[in-house]
């Protein structure tokens, strides 16, 4: 079963400070056991909110908003992409997350459009990415809204046309992944307080903040990943948010190893444009 989890920002990252050494190598540990436990996982971390872009789409327009967005506690710092045997499964192996520096909230959710379109899996995309000069990914999460958590599904040429515009990006090299997810009714939080992990099952109220899909862009820049989410034909178009998430590169994680370098934008300044 797929799985997208869902890492909230807390005060470091949605400041971009990095982690210390020892938690990156910590991190790396976990991933080697949930790997030998057969929990397969894609696992990246987000530029602060600061970078980030929303676009709103309204009866026909079209809004376009910077960043940094204010709702610390529900902006998204990281995602994974998980594949497991079941959901108990996997929080059962979170639940053995390295201990963090602040509290931590985790949101496990299935993968799977309800509308039943393809998800696009990074194995099979990735196939496509060395044939342009691009070298920054960029995560699109369209926001979910009351009817999106209904689980009410698209119409046939709605999904028809996300399917070709899917199947285009992959072509160009330009999409990397994408996943529908299911209602957070089936999904649930995983939330460390004290070092101490705390189930909470969905469904999830605050409709704003939830996501309902995701995309992973690569793109040479923000513009080029804004004029991508401007044109694609979503669900439900007519009351939709889309957020735009820059990912660090591996050289911004492995910059917590070099003294000096206090955040991530201490690092990006140094990698090429």
């Amino acid at each position: 079963m797929r799985f997208m989890v869902i890492r909230k920002t807390d005060q470091d990252t949605e400041a971009g400070v990095l982690p210390a050494a020892g938690m990156l190598e910590a991190m790396e540990g976990f991933e080697e056991q949930l790997q030998v436990a057969g929990i397969h996982c894609a696992g990246m971390a987000l530029h602060p909110s600061e970078q980030a872009v929303r676009v709103n789409f309204h009866d026909g327009s079209i809004s376009i908003y910077e960043g940094p967005f204010s709702e610390e506690n529900e902006l998204v710092a990281g995602f994974s992409m998980m594949e497991a045997a079941s959901k108990q499964e996997l929080i059962e192996a979170l639940e053995r997350w390295p201990a963090q520096p602040h509290d931590m909230t985790l949101e496990v959710r299935g993968g799977g459009c309800p509308g039943g379109l393809e998800g696009i899996g990074l194995k099979k995309s990735v196939v496509n990415v060395g044939q342009n000069q691009v070298h920054k990914r960029f995560l699109v999460l369209l926001k979910a809204n009351p009817l999106a958590e209904t689980g009410a599904i698209p119409s046939d040429q709605v999904l028809a046309a996300m399917a070709k515009r899917n199947e285009e990006g992959i072509r160009a090299g330009r999409l990397l992944a994408a996943e529908g997810l299911q209602v957070t009714a089936s999904g649930s939080r995983l939330k460390f307080a004290g070092g101490k992990p705390f189930v909470l099952d969905g469904p999830f109220s605050e409709t704003k903040e939830l996501i309902a899909g995701y995309w992973l862009l690569q793109e040479e820049s923000i513009a080029d990943a804004i004029d991508w989410v401007k044109t694609y034909p979503y669900p439900f178009i007519e009351d939709a948010q889309v957020e735009i998430r820059q990912v660090q590169q591996e050289a911004e994680k492995a910059a917590a190893l070099i003294p000096g370098a206090a955040t991530s934008a201490d690092v990006a300044a140094d990698l090429p444009a």
